[in-house]
């Protein structure tokens, strides 16, 4: 990342900041398109490192990245000296914001001193502040009455300051409406791998990741791609795949990722089994990813709180059925059960082994999997992340 001062101002381009949370390919790709297609001198504000992911990103030339973590990763929990840091942060992102005399904001998240400092200044200095968030309604259940008022006093001052938000699909766009925010204020700007990177791979690509990982490609596989921590449910998915396993004998099981849960859950993998699940551990390189993805057949994520999960994204872009919990955000606009996936409610173990046999089914796996093309191209074809902010920035009245 860059940490020097930032670029010098074209005049003639519109001149765009983003303040950011943690930085991963989709996002890195986002911005970049943003700059290139707006087009806008776009600069990009990071908050903070990765705790759990440590990607290998390269700055594109089109923007300017700089790093204000000063070492600070992503918080697990909100803390008096974690707020007072957000808020000399805020004010770091506001002395940018004056140097590049941005013409918009967009503000990703909400829920610290930082960025509510930086919104107050960016509503009394007239720079207008795209909201850009993956909350989603599924969220809210079984929150005390408590929280949820408290919460919906602090988003009614939210809503005050900023001019737009970006809702990330159909459970955020329900979100904000919950909350208050007007349909004309909101904008469908989805999260999204860079596609091309999915699409544009060889056979003998792929055939080199099946020797390098040692996979057998005459057998079908389940695959999970994430962190290994407890709202991901993988123990769930383990259970269920045992389940199963011996009416699907010719499947296995594929686990991309890495987490503090781990060898908890290589140890309640049952022992008759455990040939057949594959630990990849993390991987930097997402092109890896976007490989495994083409050997395997069913992602399954069991989610038990997922905002968005642009795993979804790419596991469909790979032409892979998909199987999720009811509470994960990108599933309300990827998956449409009974064409390329199913669905299970949160946490039910039989519930997740039913929708494993069904997609599995040898009679409807294919047509499942391609289904997934047509959801997605779908998809695509009514929510695009830049022309959200497109629209948003032409509506505040601000243009290169």
């Amino acid at each position: 990342m860059n940490s020097g001062p930032v670029e010098p101002v074209h005049e003639s381009r519109l001149r765009l900041a983003a303040y950011h949370t943690a930085m991963s390919p989709y996002e890195l790709h986002f911005y970049n398109r943003l700059a290139n297609e707006l087009p806008a001198q776009m600069l990009v504000l990071n908050a903070y490192g990765d705790s759990s992911r440590q990607w290998r990103l390269a700055t594109p030339l089109a923007l300017t990245l700089e790093d204000l973590s000063a070492g600070d990763r992503t918080p697990q929990s909100v803390t008096l000296g974690q707020q007072r840091r957000e808020w000399r942060r805020g004010g770091e992102v506001i002395e940018r914001l004056k140097q590049q005399r941005s013409d918009a904001l967009i503000l990703v998240g909400y829920n610290d001193l930082g960025r509510l400092r930086t919104a107050f200044w960016c509503w009394r200095h007239s720079v207008p502040v795209l909201l850009r968030a993956d909350s989603n309604l599924a969220d809210e259940q079984g929150k005390s009455p408590l929280k949820l008022a408290v919460k919906r006093a602090y988003i009614a001052l939210v809503r005050r300051l900023v001019t737009a938000v970006l809702a990330v699909g159909p459970l955020g766009v329900a979100y904000w409406k919950h909350y208050g925010v007007p349909g004309d204020r909101l904008y469908v700007s989805p999260y999204e791998p860079d596609y091309a990177l999915i699409e544009n791979v060889s056979d003998d690509e792929i055939a080199a990741a099946a020797e390098r990982h040692q996979i057998n490609r005459t057998r079908r596989r389940l695959v999970f791609s994430g962190r290994f921590v407890s709202v991901k449910r993988v123990d769930l998915l383990i259970k269920a795949f045992a389940q199963i396993a011996n009416e699907r004998p010719d499947w296995d099981l594929l686990l991309i990722g890495d987490g503090e849960l781990r060898q908890e859950l290589e140890t309640m993998t049952p022992s008759d089994l455990r040939e057949r699940v594959q630990w990849t551990g993390f991987m930097a390189e997402q092109r890896e990813v976007n490989l495994l993805y083409r050997l395997s057949d069913v992602l399954v994520l069991p989610s038990e709180r997922e905002p968005w999960a642009v795993v979804l994204n790419e596991a469909a872009a790979s032409g892979l059925a998909l199987v999720t919990s009811d509470v994960v955000g990108a599933a309300a606009a990827l998956l449409r059960p009974g064409v390329n996936g199913e669905k299970f409610a949160s946490g039910d173990l039989d519930g997740l082994a039913h929708a494993l046999r069904t997609v599995t089914d040898p009679t409807a796996i294919d047509r499942y999997r391609a289904g997934s093309g047509e959801v997605l191209a779908a998809w695509r074809s009514e929510a695009d992340p830049v022309a959200a902010v497109r629209d948003a920035l032409r509506d505040a009245g601000v243009s290169g």
